[in-house]
C-alpha cells in the first residue's frame, strides 16, 4: 500500500483493535455477575458505535487550494483582487470555516510570499473573514520532475502539475481534518458571489462524491500551442472521445474518503501514470478489465454546473452569466471580455 494512505487509515485500524480487545475483555468477563456484564457489555457497545459512525458523522471539512509555479504569480494576484468584486460570503461559514491555501511547486524566491501575503491582507475584511486562516505550502517536487510542456511531444510533458495534485490528495499539505479540496488555479475565476459558501453547502449537503466538476464545455477547442507557439490558424476541433467526458482538474475532491485514495493510487500505478491526473483515472476506469469500477464511479463522479472548463474559447462575462445562472466558477484563458 502507497505510504500517503497510511495515515488515513491507520487511524481506523486503531479503532478496529481497540474494539476487538473490549469484545475480548467481555469475552473474558462473561462469568461476572450481571451488573458487571451489563456495563461492560455498554461500554463496548458505545465504543464499536463511535467507531463505525465517527467518520460517517463528521462534519466536512473544506480547504480551498491554490496551486501555482512562479510564473503564476500575477495571475494568483490577479485572482486574488476579483474577490473584491465577486467576495466569497456574505457572511462567514459556520465553524469550521474553510482554510485558503497558496499551493506553490517548490520554495517561493525570496519576497514572492510576502507579496502574495500583502495581496490578501488588501482584500476588504468582510472577504478575508469568510476563511479561517489563509497558509503557505509547497510541494517540493523534484528537478526532474518539475517541468510542464503543453506541446505534449515528451512523454514526461505533465510531471509538474501530476506530482503537485497527487501530493495535494494524500492530506499531506492540508489541516488535519480536511475532507474536501477544492482546486483553484488562478485561471479558475469566482463570476459569482457567495462562492465559497456555495461550495461549503455543497460539501456539507450532497450525495457522498469523490470528485464534483466540470466537462470540457466550450463549443470546441483550441489549440493552445504549434511547436511551441501559440496557434494563430484558428484551429477549432472536438475532443476525442476517449477524453471527451473527462472532469477538468478545477474540482471539488473528497479526499476524506480512504476509497478514493486508494482509487488514485491504483490510478497512479497503472500505465496512465504520465497522462494528466485528470485524464487517467477516467482511461483507467474505461479498461475492458474495469468495467465493474466504470459502473461503480457513476454514483462516485459528478458533473456539475457549478463551474464551468471553456478552455481557450471567448466569451462575453455578462452574457455568459445571465445564460449560466447557476455557474459560480469558469476556468478559461479567456478574461471574458
Amino acid at each position: 500500500m502507497s505510504a500517503y494512505l497510511t495515515d488515513r487509515l491507520g487511524k481506523r485500524l486503531t479503532q478496529s483493535l481497540l474494539a476487538g480487545a473490549l469484545v475480548v475483555a467481555l469475552l473474558v468477563l462473561l462469568a461476572s455477575n450481571g451488573s458487571s456484564r451489563a456495563r461492560l457489555a455498554s461500554a463496548v457497545s458505545d465504543s464499536l458505535m463511535s467507531s463505525s459512525f465517527e467518520d460517517r458523522d463528521r462534519k466536512p471539512h473544506l480547504a480551498v487550494v491554490m496551486p501555482f509555479t512562479s510564473f503564476d504569480v500575477k495571475k494568483v494576484q490577479d485572482n486574488l483582487r476579483g474577490w473584491t468584486t465577486t467576495p466569497p460570503c456574505a457572511r462567514p461559514p459556520a465553524s469550521p470555516r474553510p482554510v485558503f491555501y497558496l499551493y506553490s511547486n517548490k520554495a517561493l524566491e525570496e519576497g514572492v510570499a510576502s507579496e502574495l501575503q500583502g495581496s490578501f491582507d488588501a482584500l476588504p475584511s468582510g472577504v478575508k473573514r469568510c476563511f479561517e486562516d489563509v497558509r503557505f505550502t509547497q510541494a517540493m517536487i523534484s528537478a526532474e520532475l518539475d517541468h510542464y510542456t503543453p506541446d505534449a511531444r515528451d512523454p514526461d510533458w505533465v510531471a509538474g502539475p501530476n506530482e503537485q495534485f497527487y501530493q495535494l490528495m494524500n492530506g499531506s499539505h492540508t489541516a488535519e481534518g480536511t475532507t474536501h479540496v477544492f482546486m483553484m488555479e488562478p485561471d479558475t475565476r469566482p463570476v459569482i458571489s457567495g462562492w465559497l459558501s456555495q461550495l461549503v453547502k455543497v460539501v456539507e449537503e450532497s450525495e457522498p462524491f469523490w470528485i464534483r466538476g466540470s466537462a470540457f464545455r466550450a463549443a470546441c477547442a483550441t489549440s493552445k500551442t504549434v511547436f511551441g507557439k501559440a496557434s494563430s490558424n484558428g484551429d477549432c476541433h472536438q475532443l476525442g472521445p476517449d477524453i471527451a467526458e473527462h472532469i477538468n482538474g478545477n474540482a471539488l475532491y473528497n479526499i476524506g474518503d480512504p476509497n478514493f485514495l486508494a482509487f488514485l493510487q491504483e490510478v497512479r500505478e497503472s500505465k496512465f501514470t504520465k497522462w494528466p491526473f485528470d485524464l487517467a483515472w477516467l482511461l483507467y476506469s474505461r479498461l475492458p478489465d474495469k468495467e465493474p469500477l466504470r459502473r461503480s464511479l457513476l454514483s462516485k463522479i459528478a458533473y456539475t454546473d457549478m463551474m464551468q472548463n471553456l478552455g481557450a474559447a471567448s466569451f462575453d462575462l455578462k452574457e455568459f452569466k445571465t445564460e449560466n445562472p447557476r455557474t459560480y466558477f469558469i476556468h478559461s484563458d479567456s478574461d471574458g471580455t
